[in-house]
């Protein structure tokens, strides 16, 4: 596989190779567990707990809101029943039309295929809340940095990015990190993680006009707030 299309179309097509990092869905599961694109990664239960907590406390139902790579809907679609408008925006057009098939009955929902990577196809203070999940954490620092910025300038004053991003600072994301050289994964490489320390995050949020106001922590079991970290950044 050499592009998340690639992934998009081999997924659609025969899900049979999948692995699911949930431990827990047995193989003969597998099909029936894996209703969209995505499921597949960390856990539902997890996945519902960052909605409850990282997203939803800052939205309200006349919000516009954007997402940031939907992959197939996984988010969407626990978001859209919340907010008057939820724009989903990627760069890969398979992984796009996923999420547009699964959110179909949807009516609430815009999906927007990027031209160019971290320039968002959207008017200047024009939305409420940007949130992008499992997206970033293949990224590279410049391009992560290069997002922030964009959504500096669409989303209105006091608007709100939740930003999730992956790191070695937890024990968890060590330990994935040490994986990774084991197995002479490189970057850019398809699927491989690119680490950002806390530090870096809230200094490009600081440069670009942000104010942290929540990051995730370790303890509670979480799969991505063992491994990663996940920040809510309020535009100044």
């Amino acid at each position: 596989m050499n592009s998340w299309n690639d992934y998009a179309l081999q997924w659609e097509a025969h899900k049979s190779w999948v692995v699911v990092e949930d431990r827990r869905v047995l193989a003969a599961n597998t099909l029936g567990y894996l209703e969209c694109l995505g499921h597949e990664w960390g856990t539902k239960e997890s996945v519902d707990q960052i909605v409850r907590e990282f997203i939803l406390p800052y939205t309200r139902t006349k919000n516009v809101i954007v997402e940031i790579g939907s992959d197939g809907g996984r988010i969407a679609h626990r978001v859209a029943p919340h907010v008057s408008h939820l724009i989903c925006i990627d760069v890969e057009r398979d992984m796009l039309r996923l999420c547009r098939a699964a959110l179909s009955h949807t009516a609430n929902v815009t999906c927007l295929l990027m031209s160019t990577s971290s320039c968002l196809p959207l008017r200047s203070d024009s939305v409420d809340l940007v949130y992008s999940f499992d997206t970033m954490v293949h990224l590279d620092e410049r391009t992560i940095f290069r997002y922030i910025q964009e959504t500096r300038r669409v989303v209105r004053t006091g608007g709100i990015l939740m930003l999730h991003v992956a790191t070695h600072e937890t024990t968890k994301g060590w330990e994935h990190f040490e994986d990774s050289v084991t197995q002479s994964v490189t970057g850019g490489q398809l699927g491989s993680f690119e680490d950002l320390d806390s530090n870096a995050v809230m200094r490009m949020a600081e440069h670009a006009g942000f104010s942290v106001v929540k990051r995730s922590v370790e303890g509670d079991g979480n799969f991505y707030y063992e491994r990663d970290r996940l920040f809510v950044l309020r535009r100044r």
